[in-house]
């Protein structure tokens, strides 16, 4: 087998030499730059990947952060508005108790009031004269059924001093402060929504008929 490696290099040794050193020349001119050039390109890729990677992670935490700083700033605003809203009904309360007393008379006491408003008339709405619902719920009972003046009462809320004690007192009786707040035989039917749909359903003619209300002709 030696003998004929060397036979073979010494009939065709040049020729294998020259072989080889051109492609050895051929793999350094034209494959090594691809191949170097083609790993730069992967390294390339990796980096972009992964300082897309990095980019994202810095992105959420700064993201989380502003959301932390935006929560805390409307927690604060929200204590701010609720510190504001306190304080003005502490001087608001002040200010009907001073008046009462340079008028010479007791504390307003809207829980009698209203109790005694309800008491006084058979339909008795809470109202304020520039709120639609409360123009609905009028023209329901006064302008649809024509109840009888006698039989009903209107305290509009927006024309008294003491309007916002009494939507206090309304919402511990209600569960609401929104006006209108009606009733009807002392019991409390809804708002201005409320009083329509039970007309729509046919149902307030018989609760106002249950009450002995009277309807003008």
């Amino acid at each position: 087998m030696l003998t004929s490696l060397f036979s073979y290099l010494e009939r065709y040794g040049w020729y294998t030499l020259i072989i080889f050193a051109v492609l050895y020349v051929g793999y350094q001119k034209y494959l090594s730059d691809k191949l170097a050039e083609y790993q730069q390109n992967k390294e390339l890729e990796r980096q972009k990947k992964d300082d897309n990677v990095q980019r994202d992670k810095h992105k959420q935490k700064l993201e989380e952060v502003r959301r932390k700083q935006q929560e805390e700033y409307d927690a604060e605003v929200q204590r701010e508005i609720e510190r504001k809203k306190q304080l003005a009904e502490q001087r608001r309360l002040e200010k009907l108790e001073q008046a009462a007393k340079e008028k010479g008379g007791d504390v307003f006491n809207a829980m009698d009031f209203v109790n005694e408003q309800i008491a006084s008339k058979k339909v008795v709405v809470f109202s304020k004269s520039w709120c639609p619902y409360s123009r609905k719920a009028k023209q329901v009972l006064f302008g649809i059924y024509r109840i009888d003046q006698k039989d009903y009462k209107v305290v509009e809320l927006d024309e008294l001093d003491t309007g916002d004690l009494i939507q206090d007192v309304l919402q511990r009786l209600t569960g609401g402060r929104s006006v209108p707040r009606v009733f009807v035989n002392g019991q409390f039917i809804g708002g201005g929504d409320d009083t329509e749909r039970l007309h729509k359903e046919n149902k307030m003619a018989s609760l106002l008929k249950d009450a002995n209300v009277e309807f003008v002709v």
